[in-house]
């Protein structure tokens, strides 16, 4: 959507098509073709790449996101791309865009590698925008009746000042500072502007995500921008917070904000696995003081959880349930380890892939023969959330996870996850419904 009004405002003309179906895209009158790609998406969109360039050949088709970033190799001399844009693509697609006829000037673009008539050029990553105020607001109009309805997501920062080894961020930052030379932080949008882009979609608005990786990070400009938010918007909204950084006045000001719920992560009940596999950088007892700190004020969380770590054990797996239950998370959440390629717990796993083709990263967990215990990581991945809420169920569900796994197991994860969703982000009923008939088609 940034990228969007960054066009527009140069008088470029975008449509976003979000569908399965390539056959309703028109591609008559349109000249660039862009993807923004995770790792397995990047998949569908070869695909499509590859049907586009058989049906229009001059489509110039490009691909953006976390997957060309941490992946260049996405793009060679038989993959139907003729580029791909490392890092942040605003800058990058309008010089793309601008310059699209004159092919010498695109192969110079920083951030973006570009196929040319003597094979692959490619440029170093450009720095990523530090003046965040000076991007207009992200297009809202892109997607449609998507984003005028009643939940709306908004960015007040972009970057973390973390190292988690499962993260893009921290490789992120070492990536830009290898290749632009210049230290790359967490950058924050100014107070006022937030509240001019809060401003304008309030009336189509019931609750606002702030997205950030760390929503409590600066506590001064928190102070601010909260303190603002209450006399101006006063509409309830979520946040990501991490447990080390709440104290009682961050917790005041979200709660007098109209805070609906907050989402921290925990990942494991152990504490050695969270902070020197993890590099989360967070005890045991932070996250017990600052679940306490919510409590007391009345804010519902959300715990983030990951289950099938290196050298983690079914007994800590079970730490990490005893640890949601004794902080009694309201919306406890857990996925299976997902160990991308370019992040800094990829090493602990790149030679127990069954092959080298990153489309086995995909499903990684499932295929992989690393975990002798398999069989229950995936039952206690499915049954996570009623080991939380129902402690007495203990016995019942140990008998339940030595059995073989089962799509009813994986129902009940699907409308466990559902529910956690609908209760922590607002969903209305109609959205919930609608979320979970996604998850059932999957």
């Amino acid at each position: 959507m940034y990228i969007s009004s960054v066009l527009k405002r140069e008088g470029i003309k975008v449509a976003m098509h979000s569908t399965h179906k390539l056959q309703s895209v028109k591609l008559d009158g349109i000249d660039i073709v862009a993807f923004s790609c995770t790792t397995g998406s990047h998949i569908l969109a070869l695909e499509w790449a590859r049907q586009i360039k058989s049906m229009r050949k001059y489509i110039f088709i490009i691909m953006g996101g976390a997957h060309p970033t941490f992946f260049p190799e996405v793009l060679s001399e038989d993959s139907p791309l003729d580029a791909i844009c490392r890092g942040e693509g605003e800058s990058a697609m309008k010089e793309l865009c601008l310059n699209l006829h004159d092919r010498e000037k695109v192969s110079r673009i920083p951030g973006l590698f570009v196929k040319t008539e003597n094979g692959i050029k490619a440029n170093k990553m450009g720095s990523p925008s530090q003046d965040l105020d000076a991007l207009p607001f992200p297009d809202r109009d892109l997607y449609g009746t998507d984003f005028h309805g009643d939940i709306q997501p908004v960015l007040s920062s972009r970057g973390c000042a973390y190292d988690c080894t499962f993260c893009f961020n921290n490789s992120f930052r070492k990536l830009v500072k290898e290749e632009t030379h210049q230290s790359y932080c967490v950058r924050y949008r100014s107070p006022e502007n937030i509240l001019e882009e809060l401003q304008s979609i309030k009336k189509i608005s019931s609750l606002i995500q702030f997205r950030d990786e760390s929503f409590t990070t600066n506590k001064n400009r928190l102070k601010v921008l909260l303190t603002m938010y209450a006399q101006r918007i006063k509409l309830p909204f979520t946040c990501q917070v991490r447990a080390n950084e709440l104290d009682v006045d961050t917790v005041k000001l979200l709660k007098e904000a109209n805070v609906h719920a907050v989402f921290m992560g925990v990942e494991t009940g152990s504490e050695k696995l969270r902070n020197a596999l993890l590099k989360k950088s967070l005890k045991d007892e932070e996250i017990k003081r600052g679940a306490a700190l919510l409590h007391q004020h009345k804010i519902p969380f959300r715990t983030y959880n990951i289950l099938g770590l290196p050298e983690e054990t079914l007994e800590d797996v079970h730490s990490t349930i005893r640890l949601n239950q004794e902080i009694k998370a309201d919306y406890p959440w857990v996925s299976l380890l997902m160990p991308y390629r370019g992040t800094e717990i990829y090493e602990h796993f790149k030679g127990h892939y069954q092959s080298d083709s990153v489309n086995d990263l995909e499903w990684f967990f499932p295929k992989s023969d690393l975990y002798r215990d398999k069989k229950e990581l995936l039952n206690l991945h499915n049954l996570f959330i009623l080991y939380v809420k129902f402690p007495f169920l203990k016995p019942v569900l140990d008998f339940l996870t030595r059995l073989p796994p089962n799509p009813v197991y994986r129902l009940i994860y699907k409308i466990t996850y559902a529910w956690a969703s609908y209760k922590s982000e607002g969903m209305t009923l109609g959205r919930f419904m609608n979320h979970l008939c996604k998850m059932n088609s999957h």
